[in-house]
């Protein structure tokens, strides 16, 4: 992701455009760092009274899809549209974490997802032929395998 928002994002030269109300690059890890933690207490508090509920598994596993998906593949329309995804399988679960209590504890990631959402489209929006450069095989090469595998996530998915 850090090299694609310097490469592509956060470049200037290859005319990616951005809605004026998008937050600066600094803000996006102290977001994600938060939201991540609430969601792992909010999915040990659940996991505590009963396991997690199948759509909570399915989220992740869109959740991981994400990022390669937008910065990697450079898709920003399919980015938008599993964004929409995220907030449907996400709400479906949030019944099931109401009754562990934890459902509050997502309440930020939840806000965080619908402006996302909403920060996709109009970048979808403003590039409509997408983003003019060459993917990098760099950084993302070097965390997969011959094969594409990526290894660090350790799941097999093909990218």
């Amino acid at each position: 992701v850090t090299k694609a928002m310097d490469e592509w994002y956060d470049n200037d030269e290859n005319n990616f455009r951005r809605p004026a109300w998008a937050p600066p690059r600094k803000w996006f890890p102290p977001i994600w760092r938060v939201n991540y933690f609430l969601i792992g207490l909010a999915a040990s508090r659940k996991a505590a009274v009963g396991g997690l509920p199948s759509i909570a598994w399915v989220h992740y596993a869109l959740n991981m899809c994400w990022a390669p998906l937008f910065f990697h593949y450079r898709r920003l329309k399919a980015a938008f549209v599993l964004n929409v995804g995220l907030v449907v399988t996400l709400v479906a679960a949030l019944p099931s974490f109401a009754e562990a209590g934890a459902a509050l504890l997502l309440a930020p990631y939840v806000a965080w997802l619908a402006f996302a959402t909403a920060l996709s489209l109009q970048i979808a929006r403003l590039n409509p032929a997408g983003v003019l450069t060459k993917p990098s095989t760099g950084a993302w090469r070097s965390a997969c395998d011959s094969k594409g595998v990526v290894s660090w996530y350790d799941f097999g998915v093909r990218l």
